[in-house]
């Protein structure tokens, strides 16, 4: 038995329509209506705003009338406009839940998020007459397989102990593989050792002999994904000839936003097997945010219990769709622990991610030694969370980040630990008598000058423990002028090409990761029933294989670019599954623009090879967007 119905719709005019019907038997007093949003609020009518952090609100009626058995209460909001002026069913009520008088929660039945005015999404078809070159993402280097037809239906022999035990992994990439395993009857699988670049390999298939050549074990590793993807979809055959292959970045990597959204262990691990599948070995884990902590260290054990569920009745509130809660987890160093380990077995580096200064707000409000009483910085503050930015001129913010970037440093054994420096509010430090103080004392100038001195110091912190610095481009750009950021940063090019050209043109290595082709939380289409922001643009399957990285960085710096990387923030995952298909294909795409050649296939082929590809990423389990 339900107490209330919500139906909710965007008219014509993009007005957020809400409608909320009593169909319980009694009255319901006091109403209130939680829920989270990905835009804001600009305008509200017949209903008010009692609560607001970030973008979760509760809302209540003016009067606070009461609603009648069959009646109903009706308002409508207006949202802040995006670069399109279109809506989406990411744009709707999240994780919506009713309170009424003394609290009590009650009963909803939601209905599906309604358009006035559809946009339909445009996919054409491709002739199926298109022969396609080699069934293999990202596209081998260099191949030549024209020779007579083998079959390796009957598994393979192999007799060296390291390709035998890299095999055994690459096949339980997909469950109950089909042609890899080991067979006295199989074809012989050989290896010869041969010095070459790190990730590089050869294939040389010659009667019923298939010889892999390498130097490194991730050589092995990436060589058997191809011959596993081959045999996949050529069905157990492969063709007498030869493949060379090597990327043409070194990073190449995948950030997951796991702050917004819990994903569990094994989220992780499906989502490293189709890294993996792709050639993909780099896993930025953003582990905390304004909205949770994600990660248990035992010198601060209290982070996790508080900071990693949110709710109605919880220290954060249900922001991002939690709903009345608790939702949400956190990893465990045993956890983490199983990551890494798996993660390596795949050739991949994880690089964890602690966004400070700012990014913060969980972590600063739970925190008395963090917050300052006499700050003013915050009184006129109007963006979503005040107060959400440590503090460098008290003493317990470089306790605090001593301590757990020691035991971060002991946990994550890559050699890099990326600690945000994004979108630090300008508000943030003007009036604190704290950084005043220090500014005073350190002669800075700006707090531009006092973001690069929390840069510096914490730079030097890590190097104790011979760990390296990862930034967003902020911590750089705001500094280039002043060349005051030490050039062993490593910098993440997020906000568009020109940024990334800027800074490895001071002599910087970069990730290059445009939000306009990177930013897989976008929208694939216009049509209203897609999920994704728009604020960095439409970007499809099409729109990331088409990007040249290095199209606008002169040959002079070119070598600064170390790699590339996708992005997956998780503002619009409301339920993990959503995960699949904002990645899936989009990730398999970035992956041939960062392995294969710069005069790479073009989408027509490409787009016949992933069609087969979808079959193999289906075995593992993985749904995909439309393509």
């Amino acid at each position: 038995m339900f107490d209330l119905e919500i139906s909710t719709k965007f008219n014509r005019n993009n007005f957020l329509c809400i409608n909320l019907k009593n169909i319980s038997r009694s009255k319901i007093k006091n109403l209130k209506i939680c829920f989270s949003l990905i835009y804001s609020i600009v305008n509200i009518t017949n209903a008010k705003i009692s609560k607001n952090l970030g973008r979760y609100y509760e809302i209540e009626q003016i009067n606070n009338q009461n609603i009648d058995h069959n009646c109903k209460w009706s308002f409508k909001v207006k949202l802040e406009r995006n670069k399109y002026n279109i809506y989406n069913i990411s744009s709707g009520l999240e994780g919506v839940f009713c309170i009424s008088r003394g609290g009590k929660k009650l009963k909803t039945k939601i209905q599906d998020l309604r358009f006035d005015q559809y946009v339909k999404n445009d996919h054409k078809l491709l002739s199926q007459n298109y022969l396609h070159k080699i069934p293999v993402i990202p596209e081998p280097q260099y191949y030549n397989l024209n020779g007579k037809t083998l079959d390796s239906s009957m598994g393979f022999i192999i007799s060296n102990k390291k390709v035998k035990k890299i095999f055994n992994i690459v096949g339980k990439i997909i469950a109950n593989n089909e042609y890899f395993y080991e067979n006295k009857n199989g074809l012989r699988l050989d290896f010869k050792k041969i010095k070459c670049k790190n990730e590089e390999y050869k294939i040389i298939i010659k009667k019923r002999i298939i010889e892999i050549q390498s130097n490194t074990e991730s050589g092995i590793f990436y060589s058997l994904v191809t011959l596993m993807q081959v045999l996949y979809l050529e069905r157990g055959k492969i063709k007498e000839g030869v493949i060379h292959d090597y990327p043409r970045f070194s990073w190449r990597g995948m950030h997951l936003d796991s702050a917004r959204q819990f994903y569990p262990t094994e989220t992780i691990i499906k989502l490293l097997n189709f890294m993996a599948m792709f050639k993909i070995n780099r896993f930025h884990w953003h582990l905390t945010d304004n909205e949770a902590w994600r990660l248990e260290l035992e010198c601060f054990p209290g982070l996790t219990r508080k900071l990693s569920y949110r709710g109605y009745n919880e220290f954060v509130p249900p922001t991002y769709g939690g709903g009345f809660g608790p939702t949400g987890g956190y990893y465990t160093k045993k956890d983490i622990q199983k990551i890494i380990n798996y993660a390596k077995k795949l050739s991949i580096h994880i690089m964890p991610e602690i966004d400070i200064p700012s990014h913060s707000w969980a972590l600063v409000n739970s925190f008395e030694q963090l917050k300052e009483k006499g700050d003013l910085s915050w009184q006129d503050y109007k963006g979503p969370y005040p107060n959400n930015t440590l503090n460098p001129g008290l003493k317990f913010t470089w306790k605090f980040i001593d301590k757990i970037f020691k035991e971060i440093s002991s946990i994550f054994k890559f050699n890099f630990v990326h600690i945000g420096v994004d979108e630090r509010p300008k508000n943030s430090w003007k009036k604190s008598p704290a950084i005043i103080k220090l500014m005073k004392k350190n002669k800075l100038q700006t707090t531009k000058d006092v973001q690069d001195y929390f840069v510096n110091k914490v730079q030097k912190i890590l190097y104790k423990t011979n760990k390296k610095v990862a930034v967003w481009n902020e911590a750089v750009t705001s500094s280039l002028k002043r060349n005051n950021i030490k050039k062993s940063c490593l910098v993440f090019c997020w906000e568009d090409i020109g940024k990334g050209q800027k800074i490895v043109e001071q002599g910087y290595d970069a990730i290059i990761c445009p939000a306009q082709k990177c930013y897989f939380d976008m929208a694939q289409s216009k049509s209203n029933l897609d999920r994704g922001l728009v604020w960095a643009g439409i970007i499809n399957t099409k729109d990331v294989l088409s990007w040249e990285p290095l199209e606008k960085i002169s040959k002079k710096y070119r070598k600064n670019v170390i790699g590339i990387q996708g992005n997956l923030w998780s503002e619009t995952i409301t339920n993990i599954n959503f995960m699949d298909s904002m990645i899936n294909p989009r990730l398999i795409a970035l992956s041939e623009v960062a392995w294969s050649k710069i005069k790479r296939r073009k989408w027509v082929e490409f787009k016949k090879t992933l069609t087969k590809i979808s079959f193999l990423t289906s075995l593992m389990g993985w749904k995909n967007h439309r393509y």
